[in-house]
């Protein structure tokens, strides 16, 4: 095991959580870093997910429904990762439906194998790809899990640098209601040039996990983690019916929150994209109060 998960399982234990003390009796005086704010959620995921560590068993392997020679530079060309491209199918406000290819970094455990696993899906943050979870994440593989590393497409959000960076499709001020998941997005696909339905993104994750479950991995349960943009992915799944039902446990770091999030719970929804109103599970948020970025901190906690 680890030292990264022998100091979570240490703070914590599994019997009851307890605060954690500061590193040798000292405060943090600054924010985690963004690299360590990814690690905080998708360690925390870990507490989740490794209720019950795996047993060694017969090999398991994943085999990409497609792939190139880009997907697997997309993720480093790492060793232990592979990567795949999916074919993801989305309905448009129409009702026509949209198919376009997905990237994703994939890695089964090769030590601790068996028939079910933990499946951990992490989302990265506005302008990165499942490579950067990659290289977040190459040290600590051998865990048991089964990791899913997905990347964004671009999307037309209201970022400082530019329009059309690769980012997660959520409710937002930009896109405020449940409807909007059917409505297309402004920024064309990277490899088809075509414009792609605002829910694609949630028809990603549920394609990605059939598939793993089609070839033979049985889930010992979905675990979402993701940091800044990652993190309002992982809330759009909590607070969406259809994918809430499907993950056991959240973990969003950095999370923005507005009146799109808070008030999403409450509002109708529409086809495939409803509110999730009834399903309850492990949930853990970590914002920056004194943040002017991040508001609302009160109603949104109110709201999951």
């Amino acid at each position: 095991m680890i030292v990264f998960w022998n100091a979570l399982f240490a703070r914590w234990g599994h019997d009851a959580p307890r605060r954690p003390a500061a590193p040798h009796g000292k405060q943090r005086q600054r924010p985690f870093p963004g690299a360590l704010m990814i690690v905080w959620a998708l360690g925390i995921v870990m507490i989740f997910a490794l209720a019950g560590l795996p047993t060694p068993g017969a090999a398991q392997t994943y085999t990409c429904p497609a792939t190139s020679a880009a997907a697997d530079a997309l993720c480093g060309n790492h060793p232990e990762f592979q990567g795949c491209l999916i074919d993801v199918s989305a309905p448009d406000d129409t009702g026509a439906i949209v198919t376009e290819q997905r990237h994703y970094c994939i890695h089964v455990p090769e030590v601790f194998v068996q028939q079910s696993l933990p499946v951990v899906f992490g989302f990265h943050g506005g302008g990165g790809n499942g490579g950067r979870m990659v290289n977040i994440w190459e040290k600590h593989t051998e865990q048991g899990m089964v990791l899913v590393f997905p990347t964004a497409l671009p999307t037309e959000r209201n970022f400082p640098v530019s329009n059309c960076i690769t980012a997660w499709r959520t409710l937002d001020s930009e896109r405020p209601d449940w409807s909007d998941f059917e409505q297309l997005d402004d920024c064309p696909h990277p490899l088809t040039g075509n414009l792609t339905p605002y829910g694609h993104d949630l028809a990603m994750v549920e394609t990605i996990s059939q598939d793993i479950v089609d070839q033979g991995i049985e889930p010992q349960g979905f675990y979402a983690a993701g940091f800044s943009s990652g993190a309002s992915m992982v809330h759009q799944l909590f607070v969406t019916r259809r994918s809430a039902r499907n993950f056991d446990g959240f973990a969003a770091a950095g999370i923005g929150i507005g009146d799109a999030k808070t008030d999403a719970v409450g509002v109708p929804g529409t086809g495939n994209y409803r509110p999730n109103i009834a399903i309850r599970r492990p949930i853990i948020l970590s914002a920056g109060t004194s943040d002017k970025s991040y508001t609302d901190w009160g109603n949104f906690i109110d709201s999951v």
